[in-house]
């Protein structure tokens, strides 16, 4: 009825018998016996199912006794003219006692006994073969050898998947049943129609074909409700027999063999419980972090939970994660394989393949620190006992001039350096631009002031920095670098007369310093405006011309009216004595040479200057 029958001849069924039960003149009544793991199966018979509780009588059989057993085996053999000795009889009991599975183990017992009976031509069962097949558990195991193999080897490998999966495995070969939902029975064993058939069968429903054998009454699983278990615990526990190397063998060979080459599954399904049940527990963004690792999915390669299951999710979202932090290291390594390639090919530090990438998506953009310079007055060249070091004033820095800065402006930090430079030239070459990274002579980068730039260079990381920003950068005028130099010291230095002891990078028979060439930036003590290496370590690019003060504007604008080619340089530098650090100095160059003793610092407009310049703007 619940399983051979056509649906249309099971409706008909079911509504001609409901129809006859509800009619109170009508005299029939039906007796029924349900296996209790298909009463659910009255949901098939909806007319029925409707009168099921209100005309309905219960009558719950209780487990066969032993005595029972004696009768079932007895009286049937009796009534075919079959002989059954005794001693057989009861060592079947024997071997049944206490099982909830008990009918189908013995049924299948005997159905092994009389197959054999009818090949030897005889009415009596075999104690002898009884024995030699492993009694009960043996019969059963032959039966199911030829019950699983009739599904191919496909089906035969899914039915086993499942009987391993109802399995609690234990060393020695104590293994136990372990009960779980139908719905996961009937994934582990292949999962869709497949799966249910599988279930089905091995559950002892009669099919009306498998392969090209009829469906036998052997039974290897219960099903409960919505649950499945095995239906003998023997089906997988080891028999005192050993194997020719020793080995314990189990009563039924194949599930048993089975279960040992896979004995790490069980451990791994319930660590994988575990697992899920902890990254259950975890809220929110908690849950990103509790996954499983590729080394745990390695672990858990074989599981095939549900998918809807606890365990099934959480597997499903560790590989997507696993996934993705697959191929964000596949990523990560392919842009450090390029970034690298790219450092050797321009000549940089390895430490620039991973610089690189950052600034490709904008994580670090070394830009330089301006420190603001408030407005004042100086006297700007070189004055007679402030400015004389080591020697009188040089001609072109005379004669010293009064300059009133009237505004306040913003100073680099530092000298730029490296890496700042080198973020602009990576950022003009991928626009296609024609620049290209200056040498650093083998003396370093990073926070190493850059060397080997021209006047020009200078003005065109400032252009590009003024673009990139938004902010007024620019190199600083002569007027406005000597003025932060001097840092509103009446001195030759910003921090007095004398040139010291390791207080700034010159020749080292002047300063006393521990670099032979450049410096990195802010090495030395800061002026009291907090500026770094405005004495000596390179020598500074400024807007101006070169020429004489005798016509030098006094506003601390630059001399752009002088009629020179060559550019001004400020602040002496790690190639210069002391004297040639001061801050009165100048120097010279044409705007496109490139010395290793030459870099820049940059100059910008403070807020407050800014701020100025509106309100004139809006008053006017």
């Amino acid at each position: 009825l619940f399983t051979l029958a056509d649906e249309q001849q099971r409706r008909q069924f079911d509504r001609l018998l409901a129809t006859a039960l509800k009619d109170p003149d009508c005299p029939l009544f039906v007796i029924s016996t349900v296996r209790s793991d298909f009463l659910d199966r009255f949901s098939y018979l909806p007319e029925l199912l409707s009168i099921y509780n209100s005309l309905k009588s219960d009558y719950l059989l209780p487990t066969i006794s032993e005595s029972g057993l004696r009768e079932l085996i007895t009286y049937p053999a009796r009534l075919a003219g079959l002989h059954v000795d005794k001693a057989l009889v009861e060592a079947i009991v024997r071997d049944a006692r206490g099982e909830p599975g008990a009918l189908p183990l013995v049924e299948s017992a005997l159905t092994e006994l009389w197959n054999d009976a009818q090949t030897r031509g005889s009415q009596t069962l075999s104690k002898a073969y009884y024995e030699k097949h492993n009694g009960v558990a043996g019969m059963l195991a032959k039966q199911a050898d030829a019950l699983i193999a009739s599904l191919g080897e496909r089906g035969r490998k899914q039915a086993l998947n499942l009987l391993l999966a109802l399995t609690r495995i234990n060393e020695g070969g104590r293994h136990t049943r372990r009960r779980i939902l139908r719905d996961d029975a009937i994934h582990e064993a292949g999962g869709g129609k497949q799966g249910e058939k599988i279930v089905r069968l091995l559950a002892g429903e009669r099919q009306r074909q498998i392969g090209e054998q009829q469906a036998g009454p052997l039974r290897l699983i219960v099903t409960q409700k919505d649950t499945v278990e095995l239906v003998h615990e023997m089906l997988v526990r080891a028999s005192d027999r050993m194997d020719e190397s020793g080995q314990a063998t189990g009563y039924w060979p194949s599930l048993f063999n089975y279960i040992y080459e896979h004995r790490d599954r069980d451990v791994q399904r319930q660590q994988l419980q575990v697992d899920a049940q902890r990254w259950q527990a975890r809220k929110n963004i908690g849950r990103w972090f509790g996954l499983a690792s590729w080394r745990d999915l390695r672990v858990f390669k074989h599981l095939r939970p549900r998918a809807k299951s606890d365990s099934g999710r959480y597997l499903q979202r560790s590989r997507r994660m696993a996934w993705f932090r697959a191929l964000l290291l596949a990523g990560f390594i392919g842009v450090f394989v390029e970034s690298a390639w790219w450092a050797n090919d321009k000549n940089l530090p390895v430490s620039y393949a991973l610089i690189k990438p950052l600034w490709a998506i904008g994580l670090y953009s070394p830009l330089p620190e301006m420190v603001n310079i408030p407005a004042g007055e100086f006297t700007m060249g070189c004055v007679d006992a402030r400015d004389t070091v080591e020697g009188a004033c040089d001609y072109d820095e005379k004669p010293a001039h009064k300059v009133t800065i009237a505004y306040d402006f913003q100073l680099a930090k530092t000298e730029t350096t490296f890496i700042q430079y080198d973020y602009f030239v990576w950022d003009q070459q991928r626009k296609g631009k024609a620049v290209v990274f200056p040498t650093d002579l083998g003396w370093g980068r990073a926070n190493r002031p850059v060397i080997n730039v021209s006047w020009d260079d200078a003005v065109a990381y400032a252009q590009w920095l003024k673009e990139k920003t938004g902010k007024a950068y620019r190199l600083p005028t002569e007027a406005e670098w000597e003025y932060a130099a001097r840092a509103g010291k009446e001195s030759a230095f910003s921090w007095g007369n004398e040139l010291g002891k390791a207080k700034a990078n010159c020749n080292d028979n002047y300063c006393q310093d521990k670099y032979d060439v450049t410096a990195p930036v802010a090495s030395f003590s800061e002026s009291p405006f907090g500026l770094f290496d405005m004495h000596g370590n390179v020598q500074e690019w400024v807007q101006d011309k070169y020429a004489s003060y005798d016509n030098a504007p006094t506003d601390g604008s630059a001399n752009q009216s002088a009629d020179s080619s060559e550019r001004v340089l400020r602040g002496g530098s790690w190639l210069f004595n002391g004297g040639n650090v001061r801050s009165a100095r100048r120097g010279a160059d044409r705007p496109a040479f490139r010395l290793s003793s030459t870099g820049f610092r940059l100059s910008g407009q403070s807020s407050g200057s800014l701020l100025k310049q509106e309100s004139k703007k809006k008053s006017k």
